[in-house]
């Protein structure tokens, strides 16, 4: 596991306005988008011994019952925390959709 913030640092002073709420035609999914991301930019404390152990995020049946929170933890920029990089406009875009789309396993 990697080094870095977890659960309690202070958002980014700067947070993009670009959630939506309707699905998109070229539907994002779980494998093929969501997965990854969450992998790469949430794993490190969402792991049993992270900091954010009680909420792990290792399957999809942990993943997905949080969808409603992720969406707005990444409206309010909460997480990833810094020293973490946010994610990118299109990791955020993606994340949005698939969650708009129903936050479905594929």
């Amino acid at each position: 596991m990697g080094a870095g913030a977890c659960a309690g640092d202070p958002a980014p002073a700067v947070c993009p306005n670009d959630a939506f709420d309707a699905c998109p035609s070229s539907a994002p999914t779980f494998s093929g988008d969501a997965a990854p991301i969450i992998g790469a930019h949430c794993a490190k404390c969402h792991v049993p011994g992270g900091k954010a152990e009680k909420f792990p995020f290792e399957t999809y049946e942990q993943i997905g019952p949080f969808a409603g929170d992720m969406k707005l933890q990444l409206e309010t920029c909460q997480m990833p925390q810094a020293p973490e990089p946010p994610l990118t406009p299109t990791q955020r875009q993606a994340m949005f959709g698939w969650i708009a789309c129903g936050a479905l396993n594929d």
